[in-house]
């Protein structure tokens, strides 16, 4: 038998995962981008809504700078940065608080 007490908002809940897993991953995008006049790493966006956020750069050489042409970044960043998030995940950081 389980016995649950209290209520759980379980669409709030993920959306409150969603943030946090979005926050972050803007934060090690930004941190991962290769610093010259700071444009690139500047321009990484993070648009939320319910249940789906979505990041972006603009930045016409983006695209230069994930495929390792900078020695700041021989990997890009999104792989870094995926790897810290699944990383935060691993350790329980994203748990239900």
């Amino acid at each position: 038998m389980i016995t649950i007490r209290g209520s759980i908002d379980f669409n709030k809940m993920i959306e409150r995962i969603v943030d946090d897993i979005s926050d972050d991953l803007l934060d090690e995008l930004k941190s991962a981008t290769p610093v010259d006049s700071g444009q690139a790493a500047g321009g990484w966006i993070l648009k939320k809504s319910k249940r789906v956020n979505t990041i972006t750069n603009k930045v016409p050489y983006i695209s230069e700078l994930e495929k390792g042409h900078s020695s700041q970044a021989p990997t890009g960043m999104t792989k870094p940065a995926i790897d810290k998030i699944i990383a935060n995940a691993a350790s329980g950081k994203y748990k239900r608080k």
